[in-house]
């Protein structure tokens, strides 16, 4: 029945509440301590390293975008695409609401636990310092910043927020080696926040469609090149 907004904040209520369970059901999670995990192995290979785990994680990503973008091909993901844009008009033609809805939360459940499990093997522990509440922030701007109902948003917007995070954190840590500026990296270190609520601010206003739809105008300047007309 939630939708929007208030499905967003329906789903980070969520987190807080599995958060402490988690944490309170120490027989099952041990608590703050975590869970530590063996060294991930793949067909009976260890996989250790960056370098290793790049691989592992990349070719993970190439093949759940491939399913996702080939999901939106099926009758699954054209129902899918019809209650996003009008779940009233979906159900007239015939389209099952609640079974839909429940699968898409399914899916995307998948996904999201997929990748969590990565990158508990790319840690080496499970616990709950790491999943906080501005983490969840991060994913709302990736989606915002690249562009709602888009899988290439998705991308785009993950690259955007994961190079920003990377250039806060360089730009802090130069300035703190120089001791003249220390004072400047203090700064810019509490600035994450604002920075990414300002990205998410000025990508609503002028960009809603997000980074998606910029590449969408880009790819189609190009395919008009030389000759606009």
């Amino acid at each position: 029945r939630l939708k929007h907004l208030y499905l967003t904040i329906a789903t980070l209520a969520g987190q807080f509440i599995l958060q402490y369970l988690f944490v309170q059901w120490e027989s099952l999670t041990k608590g703050p301590e975590g869970i530590m995990l063996p060294r991930a192995t793949l067909f009976g290979l260890d996989v250790k390293g960056d370098r290793a785990f790049y691989y592992v994680i990349f070719t993970c990503f190439v093949i759940m975008t491939w399913v996702a973008v080939n999901l939106i091909r099926t009758r699954y993901g054209r129902a899918f695409i019809a209650i996003r844009d009008n779940d009233r008009a979906a159900e007239g033609m015939g389209i099952p609401i609640f079974r839909y809805k429940l699968l898409s939360f399914a899916i995307s459940s998948f996904y999201a636990g997929f990748a969590g499990g990565l990158a508990a093997y790319y840690i080496g522990s499970i616990t709950p310092e790491p999943y906080t509440l501005f983490l969840s922030i991060e994913f709302i701007a990736m989606i915002i910043i690249g562009g709602l109902g888009s899988i290439p948003g998705a991308v785009f917007g993950a690259i955007f927020i994961t190079l920003l995070n990377e250039i806060l954190s360089h730009a802090t840590g130069f300035f703190m080696n120089i001791d003249a500026l220390t004072k400047i990296a203090l700064t810019i270190a509490p600035l994450r926040e604002f920075v990414f609520g300002l990205a998410i601010v000025l990508f609503i206003i002028f960009e809603p469609r997000g980074l998606a739809e910029v590449w969408r105008i880009i790819k189609s300047s190009f395919k008009l090149w030389p000759f606009s007309y």
